[in-house]
């Protein structure tokens, strides 16, 4: 990007051009799905996966959610590596014991996550990584672990993090991540309300992309209400009053078959162009 500055020497205007470098972040959808794994021939398109998404700028990379999908995540021993839980439900963290950077004892990696239900990052991952359920601890693997509670705002690496609680059983950290004069919002496991709503807009402001939590069809919601899931129809409408860039629905259902997203995916889109359905294995770059 050039930037333009005009500086007046003796009633001469002279321009004087500058070179400030676009940040990149790029955005790998890795697991999709929520509250289960599934698998076969009509979930290949958007995925069987659970959640877990990498996003990445120079020689960091943070992984948001730790479930089934960040198996197929390649050792990322020479990156700044972080791991971010919305909450400690086992989708979302089913895959953690299978995280290959874990295994490299030249990697370390930072994981974060928020007292939920009286029980501490800590405690969570001691009674997921311990027997019967699992041979070895968290520190037991060969990486060099670290264990950190979320604040509202911090830095990691080349990253500002914001974060924001949403309205989920237990609770769920909503993740804003930015580099430069780009932001990604990670929003599942979001139930709407007026008050969550107001809060969602106002926190992904502008932002270039929002991965948001449609679980659910708008006929399928109220039979779930309180299960801590949303619809695409709530997310256009969050979307387009944030001012978002462009708009992927997440958490797809365990039952929604690629037939089903598809239709649905292409309904949406004659009227809203700018929104999708997260399909596993898509990379996005902002620049």
């Amino acid at each position: 990007m050039l930037k333009s500055v005009i500086i007046g020497t003796n009633g001469t205007l002279i321009l004087i051009r500058t070179t400030i470098m676009n940040t990149t972040i790029t955005i790998n959808i890795l697991g999709t799905r929520g509250s289960v794994p599934v698998s076969g021939a009509a979930y290949a398109l958007y995925g069987g996966a659970t959640s877990c998404v990498s996003v990445s700028c120079k020689d960091t990379r943070i992984f948001l959610d730790a479930g089934s999908g960040i198996i197929c995540a390649p050792c990322a021993a020479e990156a700044n590596v972080a791991v971010m839980l919305s909450h400690f439900h086992l989708d979302h963290m089913i895959g953690l014991p299978f995280f290959k950077t874990l295994f490299d004892k030249k990697s370390s990696v930072a994981i974060y996550g928020r007292m939920r239900s009286e029980k501490s990052l800590a405690d969570a991952l001691q009674v997921l990584l311990s027997p019967p359920y699992w041979p070895v601890g968290i520190h037991d693997y060969p990486a060099d672990t670290a264990l950190y509670d979320i604040e509202p705002h911090f830095s990691f690496g080349d990253f500002t993090v914001d974060t924001m609680e949403g309205a989920h059983p237990g609770g769920s950290t909503i993740y804003k991540l930015s580099a430069g004069d780009k932001s990604f919002v990670y929003a599942t496991d979001f139930e709407h309300n007026e008050i969550v709503n107001d809060e969602l807009i106002h926190f992904a402001k502008n932002t270039d992309l929002l991965l948001y939590d449609a679980q659910y069809t708008e006929s399928e919601y109220q039979p779930h209400f309180g299960f801590g899931h949303s619809t695409p129809e709530v997310g256009i409408r969050i979307a387009k009053k944030a001012g978002a860039k462009r708009l992927l629905f997440t958490h797809h259902a365990p039952e929604h078959t690629d037939e089903m997203i598809a239709a649905l995916e292409e309904s949406i889109q004659k009227e809203y162009p700018f929104a999708g359905f997260a399909k596993a294995g898509t990379e996005i770059i902002l620049s």
